[in-house]
């Protein structure tokens, strides 16, 4: 690839759950005694084309779960991942086809406050953080297959994948962006500006 050259951009990807839709991209809430910190930046008249919103999907009135955090799209399926309608709730992982409509919900076998944030897609299984592992999850079952990944975070907030490497990328609320290989090996830190609850990657 001497003439070949490869740009990496990593987006931070700012959620917006309303009250009756999830809009895609999506953004979630902190932890119950979480409080994310102030951002300083200025948006005023900031415009970018790559954010504006293509499509909408109700997430929240088939699932009866208003506490919706990571979004993943496979190829195939929408996985979005969610806390419940409260905390006494199981925390779900929810299955929409690509024009929105409803499939089914899995339990998340975690029982803190809001369960996995961000979800990521690696071409085979999906991966979710609810503290400082990155669990693998298997799309056939909603469950997890027990592989972790050891993250920098705690949790592994913004999740992203890079397949040209198959390293992963995450990131807590304004900590550094990292990557990981699969084994937890660090290896580059980027510094953000902003207050990352989701991560994408964009490679071209």
């Amino acid at each position: 690839m001497a003439n070949r050259t490869k740009k990496i951009g990593i987006f931070i990807a700012v959620i917006l759950v309303m009250s009756t839709g999830l809009t895609i991209v999506v953004m979630g809430a902190p932890e119950a005694d979480e409080k994310a910190p102030p951002c300083t930046s200025n948006l005023t008249g900031f415009v970018d084309p790559y954010w504006n919103a293509l499509f909408q999907y109700d997430v929240e009135t088939p699932t009866g779960d208003n506490r919706c955090l990571g979004v993943e799209f496979d190829g195939t399926f929408f996985w979005i991942s969610g806390g419940g309608d409260d905390a006494t709730e199981t925390n779900k992982l929810h299955k929409f086809d690509k024009n929105g409509n409803y499939i089914t919900s899995y339990d998340q076998p975690n029982a803190s406050f809001w369960g996995w944030r961000d979800l990521v897609w690696d071409g085979q299984y999906l991966y979710g953080s609810e503290s400082t592992d990155i669990e693998q999850i298997d799309p056939s079952t909603g469950s997890i297959t027990g592989v972790t990944i050891p993250g920098p975070q705690d949790p592994n907030r913004g999740l992203a994948y890079d397949p040209a490497t198959d390293h992963f990328w995450t990131a807590n609320f304004n900590s550094d962006i990292y990557e990981i290989d699969r084994a937890g090996g660090h290896n580059k830190s980027i510094p953000q500006p902003r207050i990352s609850e989701h991560l994408r990657l964009s490679v071209g």
